[in-house]
């Protein structure tokens, strides 16, 4: 039964779907709004003042994503200027960045551009977490709007919908960008998903179906052969970046993910290449800094600068739209991962 409509074993629909809506009190997190939903399986935190992004998700209590040693950070205490975002960077499940641009800094026409854009320190307006149901399924979901907007400059708005079901092993989540401005307006954006421990360790598989992979610079083709190898925890590691072209289904769909053989436990993420077109692999396997980002971008995250000689940025046309929608599933198992590698080897 994947509703709880009607359910004669329940009083309340959270004995089953759970929905909290809180403010985290003390310290840098004092003030934040956010969002837990468990649906039986999995847990999730939408974080409303923080562009709804996702700090934590777990499944049957296992942990999935990757925290830093910032945690949680009010976006009060938001500095746009150089690496300043990395003091209120909490990685989580998903950070999203941009959606004016992303990536390193640099200064373009005058003008700086700090690390990773201003959508995940932007508040949700609008926001709201409710439950829907029909007669097939009960759902959480969470809306709101973030609005990038300045006078003589962006006025950019991007819409998230997030929706999990009663039962399901993972949830869906979809983006609208829309420019609001009257001028053509450029417009970047990666999703920085964060793999961690328990999931991430020695005996985890990445899985990045692609044609083609290049390296970041000099450091990282020195790991350019075991890009894809996850080792244990490593002092003083520096991280390395590679890109890839991923393969596709012939909509352009695709898939990429991890699976950790010992805790027969993985997680997929499924996309759409035809409007995020460049996939990043972060690796930072350091002590205490352990994780491996997953990030689809409709560019790369060298910055606004060089990605835009590189002809990478996109433009949106006054009044233009463009939608990003995931799917988020978890793989446990034998029989969810030779689905899932059914799948990968299908793509091309």
């Amino acid at each position: 039964m994947n509703t709880t409509h009607r359910n004669p074993y329940i009083g309340h629909p959270s004995q089953l779907l759970r929905i909290n809506d809180y403010k985290s009190v003390g310290g840098h997190a004092d003030g934040i709004r956010a969002t837990d939903i468990q649906n039986g399986l999995v847990s999730l935190t939408v974080c409303a003042d923080k562009g709804m992004d996702f700090p934590y998700f777990s499944y049957k209590g296992t942990n999935l994503g990757f925290i830093t040693p910032a945690g949680m950070v009010n976006p009060a205490f938001y500095d746009d200027k150089g690496t300043g975002f990395l003091r209120g960077f909490f990685a989580g499940f998903l950070t999203t960045c941009g959606i004016l641009q992303m990536g390193g800094t640099c200064e373009v026409d005058g003008k700086h551009y700090g690390l990773h854009g201003r959508i995940n320190n932007t508040p949700a307006q609008q926001y709201s977490c409710v439950l829907e149901e029909d007669s097939s399924h009960t759902s959480a979901v969470a809306s709101g709007r973030m609005s990038q907007s300045v006078i003589f400059g962006e006025n950019l708005e991007m819409k998230r919908s997030v929706k999990c079901d009663y039962g399901e092993k993972g949830f869906r989540f979809t983006d609208c960008v829309t420019n609001r401005s009257f001028t053509p307006t450029d417009h970047m954006i990666l999703y920085h998903f964060n793999m961690g421990y328990p999931l991430l360790d020695e005996n985890a598989e990445l899985f990045i179906p692609n044609n083609a992979a290049e390296s970041r610079g000099a450091h990282a083709q020195t790991g350019f052969d075991v890009k894809m190898e996850v080792p244990k925890p490593i002092n003083a590691y520096e991280e390395m970046c590679y890109f890839y072209e991923l393969k596709k289904d012939a909509d352009g769909k695709t898939c990429v993910g991890i699976y950790n053989h010992s805790l027969n436990l993985g997680v997929a993420i499924h996309f759409d290449t035809t409007v995020l077109d460049h996939f990043t692999q972060w690796k930072m396997v350091g002590e205490g800094e352990y994780t491996v980002g997953l990030e689809p971008g409709n560019a790369r995250p060298s910055g606004y600068g060089e990605e835009r000689e590189l002809g990478h940025v996109k433009t949106l046309q006054p009044g233009e739209s463009c939608t990003y929608e995931f799917r988020i599933e978890i793989l446990d198992g034998q029989q969810d991962l030779d689905a899932f590698k059914k799948r990968v080897g299908e793509l091309r």
